[in-house]
């Protein structure tokens, strides 16, 4: 019998630039809840 552990499943992206775009949709594209914030 396995454990069942509940996580928070939100991703902070900080940055808006390439890398953050890419890394925000690549998260949500995996299902996860993202929250992009750039200044």
């Amino acid at each position: 019998m396995s454990d069942v552990i509940a996580t928070n499943q939100t991703i902070l992206v900080v940055g808006g630039g390439i890398s953050g775009v890419t890394a925000a949709i690549e998260a949500a594209e995996c299902g996860k809840q993202v929250i992009l914030v750039e200044k």
